[in-house]
C-alpha cells in the first residue's frame, strides 16, 4: 500500500498548516499541526528521526546517537541519505498531486498496519 494524504483542517478545511515542534529532553519530539488560516488543531505527529533541508548537516548529528558495526555501513547511510531524502520527497509530491488520497489520515494508518501484518503477503 502507498498513498499520500494532505493534510486539511478539520474546521475551515484549508490546506496552509504551520506545524510547532515540541523538544523535551527525554523525550521524543512531538509536532502539532494547526491550521494556519483559523488555528484549529490537526494532529499531532512522534518523530522517530528529523531531517530538514540541511541533510547531511543534519545526518551527521543523527549518527553521533548510534553505534555503527561497520564504518563502511556508516559510510553507505551518509552516501543515500540526500539521494533517497530528495527522491521520497519528489515521489510524495507527485503523487499528492496526481493521487490525493481522501479518505481521513487515521483509516490509511489503521490499513497499512493491518496488510504488514497479513499472512498471506
Amino acid at each position: 500500500m502507498e498513498s499520500v494524504k494532505v493534510e486539511q483542517c478539520p474546521q475551515c478545511h484549508g490546506r496552509k498548516m504551520n506545524n510547532c515542534a515540541w523538544v523535551r529532553t527525554g523525550e521524543p519530539v512531538r509536532v502539532y499541526v494547526r491550521c494556519a488560516d483559523c488555528g484549529a488543531f490537526v494532529a499531532r505527529y512522534t518523530l522517530l528521526r528529523y531531517t530538514s533541508e540541511q541533510t547531511y548537516e543534519s545526518l551527521l548529528r543523527n549518527l553521533r546517537r548510534f553505534s555503527y558495526a561497520s564504518g563502511k555501513r556508516c559510510l553507505q547511510e551518509i552516501e543515500e541519505f540526500g539521494t533517497t531524502v530528495s527522491a521520497e520527497f519528489e515521489r510524495v509530491c507527485r503523487l499528492a498531486d496526481k493521487q490525493p488520497e481522501q479518505r481521513p489520515i487515521v483509516e490509511l494508518i489503521r490499513d497499512a498496519r493491518a496488510e504488514s501484518c497479513d499472512p498471506e503477503q
